[in-house]
């Protein structure tokens, strides 16, 4: 068919239905990536007048009452490894269980595993330059958007005429676009970016955002619109890795939509200073809390107090529970993110006395690893950053109790 230029859309659609409909029967219009609920629900009407066609469509919605629905769940891991190994035929088999780890890390998705592959191919076809031990390491720390080595590939998907060339970081980027939720969903969507890729309780949900009014809707909107996954039976909702690291690469404000979340976190694992007591929380529940919290930090790559206070919470939580290694590292990932802030802004009393408190919690968890010497030297710096803030300002007590606190404990290490 052909319209005129200056024909509105409207009209374009009423006559390409008229002409649908005189087709000869059994015909099927298929119809791909209907995945705006608000588009279907206005034009599902207007697809029943073509009473010739059966119609079928791929969409990311996962409910919709007015027809029925049929889940395509990814390729089974024989199934997923084959497609890996057509596309990427260098694998060994050796290396079959570290493929096992990155299809997890990928949630299973069908593309990326293809993706992933030809690029791998790219790369190590006479020799290997990016191995997948590399790989594996890049997806859990760095996160799918940002490989250390990334090969420009060949694919159909969404393709317009021709093939599409492009690095597979971009393709993926592409398959979601969040201006497509409400303000709200993005800020929801956000909060499951940060957060372990499992199932989470609804009712854990409304402990971590302090009940936020509405929580419900937004949840089952945002699993009506296939961002995340709603599992009827716990209730339960889950967020894909691909979408957790497309949310966090296009969201501008994730730290700010994760406000609340970091908020209850840090009160959920605040504890009894010098005893290390979690007060606001079963050592059960602090477990769960402490591994979000985890996730969360791993998040965010720019300083922020906040962040770094929760990593306390965290290096509290473990050194508590007798795990020091632990401990140490997130008290020193404190210390490191502080230092940031007040080196940017040494005007800031704020982060000036954070930096003073993170090292003396990573020298008394020197101290509890039984390492004097560092200890001792936390401490020093410590106390070379609060004496003049208690000089400054000599009423405030709290000053004056932390400054007494370290020069007790360097009297001890002497």
């Amino acid at each position: 068919m052909q319209f005129e230029e200056t024909t509105p859309a409207d009209e374009r659609f009423d006559q390409l239905l008229t002409a649908m409909a005189q087709l000869n029967t059994p015909c099927l219009l298929v119809i791909d990536n209907a995945n705006e609920v608000d588009d279907l629900e206005k034009n599902y009407i207007h697809l029943r007048r073509c009473q010739n066609f059966h119609v079928m469509l791929t969409t990311r919605i996962t409910e919709f009452s007015q027809a029925a629905c049929y889940k395509i769940e990814g390729l089974p891991e024989a199934e997923a490894l084959q497609l890996f190994r057509k596309h990427y035929p260098g694998h060994k088999e050796s290396e079959d269980a570290l493929f096992k780890h990155i299809r997890t890390a990928v949630g299973g998705n069908t593309l990326v595993i293809e993706l992933l592959a030809k690029s791998l191919h790219s790369f190590n076809r006479l020799k290997t330059n990016y191995s997948l031990a590399s790989l594996l390491a890049d997806l859990q720390n760095k996160g799918l958007l940002a490989l250390r080595q990334s090969q420009v590939v060949i694919t159909d998907y969404q393709s317009k005429g021709s093939m599409r060339k492009e690095r597979p970081e971009d393709i993926i980027a592409a398959m979601y676009d969040l201006s497509q939720l409400q303000p709200g969903e993005t800020a929801l969507l956000s909060v499951f970016a940060v957060l372990p890729a499992e199932n989470i309780g609804f009712e854990t949900m409304e402990t971590l955002l302090s009940h936020k009014e509405g929580l419900d809707q937004k949840l089952l909107a945002l699993a009506q619109k296939g961002w995340i996954e709603h599992n009827e039976t716990s209730p339960s909702f889950k967020c894909s890795p691909v979408v957790q690291e497309i949310t966090k690469k296009k969201n501008p404000q994730l730290i700010e939509d994760c406000r609340t979340l970091i908020d209850t976190l840090v009160e959920k694992l605040d504890y009894e200073p010098g005893i290390g007591h979690v007060l606001n929380a079963t050592y059960e529940e602090a477990a769960v809390f402490a591994r979000y919290a985890e996730s969360v930090v791993r998040s965010f790559s720019v300083a922020e107090d906040s962040v770094a206070i929760l990593c306390e919470r965290i290096g509290s939580y473990y050194g508590t529970t007798g795990n020091l290694d632990k401990a140490l590292g997130f008290f020193e990932e404190e210390t490191d993110l502080f230092k940031e802030l007040y080196e940017a802004y040494p005007t800031n009393v704020s982060f000036k006395n954070g930096l003073a408190l993170s090292y003396l919690w990573l020298g008394l968890a020197y101290e509890k690893a039984e390492n004097k010497k560092k200890a001792k030297e936390c401490y020093v710096l410590s106390k070379e950053l609060l004496t003049p803030l208690v000089k400054s300002f000599p009423a405030y007590v709290e000053f004056k109790k932390n400054l007494d606190w370290v020069e007790n404990k360097i009297s001890e290490q002497e």
